[in-house]
């Protein structure tokens, strides 16, 4: 697993030596887990079966906990002593530093029957929704109206379109630049319809869409365990505690410690007021970078 590997390293070059030493020792496990998890994409892939699907199905427990770990990523709190090593990073990350390994990344996705090439292919597709959440993460509407979770339905096959065009492999292109502004595009025109959809709309229709929004609102504002109790799901869907457990096992040792969870922040919430952001999280050190790019 070669991209894989280039990728943890090049992360892990921003760390404290302490605990680069510590992502180092874990490498090995890391490399056997990104194996297991790339049998299972290329088994969905051969099967037929989409990511958007494949995640909600228990024959593909690592794409499940890879797909919805990484929205629940973006709500950690990062500790003090990575807050500086994470800006860095994704300074960088912003400058172009990182181009290289990602179009590394998307010649391995080229290869068909191949492990690693599925594995990068699934690698590139939650990288597209990765930059679909963040940049949108001030527009909840669009997560509420369904907006985003269409496009992640899109972005698979917008990415397979784009790994059969030669020009893509040229030393100037971006791959992961054009992939995430393919799918801003489509995000936008959908976003576009709802609202011409919505403005013809009365009734019980806005009404629960206008709790949809408030609701995606407050889980943004949260910490990754508390959003991950709280965030509504695809279409509505209602997970019971034990799924949650299972979807967030690094949160949730049990389905019991779900309900302990709910309990404590239904206690402490107040309705009537919109709870501030940490500031700690992921998504707070990502969205002041954006910010700083467009100040620039």
């Amino acid at each position: 697993m070669l991209a894989v590997t280039r990728a943890f390293q090049s992360i892990a070059d921003f760390y404290p030596p302490v605990l680069r030493a510590q992502v180092e020792h874990e490498m090995p496990a890391l490399q056997r887990s990104a194996g297991r998890l790339a049998l299972e994409v290329l088994d969905a892939e051969e099967r037929g079966i989409p990511y958007i699907e494949a995640v909600s199905q228990a024959s593909f427990p690592l794409m499940g906990r890879a797909h919805h770990g990484l929205l629940d990523m973006l709500q950690w709190r990062i500790p003090p002593a990575l807050v500086e090593a994470m800006r860095a990073m994704l300074d960088l990350a912003g400058n172009g530093a990182f181009d290289p390994s990602r179009r590394l990344l998307f010649a391995i996705a080229s290869r068909r029957s191949d492990p690693e090439a599925a594995l990068a292919r699934f690698l590139l597709y939650q990288a597209v929704r990765l930059n679909l959440y963040v940049r949108a993460w001030n527009s909840p509407e669009l997560e509420a109206w369904g907006c985003i979770g269409r496009i992640e339905e899109e972005t698979q096959h917008v990415l397979s379109g784009l790994l059969a065009v030669p020009e893509m492999y040229d030393d100037e292109m971006l791959p992961l630049n054009v992939l995430v502004a393919e799918a801003m595009l489509h995000l936008s025109r959908d976003a576009a319809r709802m609202r011409r959809l919505l403005a013809d709309e009365m009734g019980d229709v806005l009404g629960d869409l206008a709790l949809m929004i408030e609701a995606t609102r407050v889980v943004r504002t949260l910490e990754a365990a508390d959003a991950a109790v709280f965030r509504p799901g695809r279409a509505l869907e209602k997970l019971g505690s034990q799924q949650i457990a299972d979807r967030f096992p690094w949160h949730f040792p049990s389905a019991n410690s779900v309900d302990q969870r709910r309990r404590r922040f239904r206690k402490a919430f107040d309705p009537g007021e919109l709870p501030e952001p940490p500031g700690d999280r992921f998504i707070d050190l990502m969205l002041s970078g954006l910010r700083k790019e467009d100040d620039e």
